[in-house]
């Protein structure tokens, strides 16, 4: 993966973030969640792509790889939690949304 291709400045951008969420959601940054519904609503490939990148980065961090102090990793788990209502919703628009492409044969970039 070169330093050009989308796929790596899309990984380091949601290594940046989650290294933010880890330290400030939900307390300092509530609207974390819904903004991310909202970069998914737009239905640009790159922005479904980020975000999810971002979540499966903060959950491996922080559910998977216990890289998060304790007590921020049991804020961050009640919350995600606590927000899979909100997640769930645009995470299947998005799989639809990317399904439908597919299958009318538009390019996802």
């Amino acid at each position: 993966m070169s330093k050009e291709d989308p796929s790596y400045l899309y990984e380091s951008l949601s290594r940046c973030v989650v290294e933010v969420v880890k330290h400030e959601w939900p307390q300092q940054w509530p609207s974390f969640i819904p903004e991310m519904g909202e970069l998914c609503g737009s239905g640009k490939p790159c922005q479904i792509e980020i975000v999810m990148r971002i979540l499966r980065r903060l959950a491996e961090d922080v559910i998977e790889l216990n890289l998060v102090q304790a007590s921020r990793r049991k804020d961050i788990q009640q919350e995600l939690n606590t927000s899979l209502h909100e997640v769930m919703p645009f995470l299947i628009r998005s799989l639809e949304d990317t399904t439908s492409r597919l299958q009318s044969g538009v390019r996802m970039s």
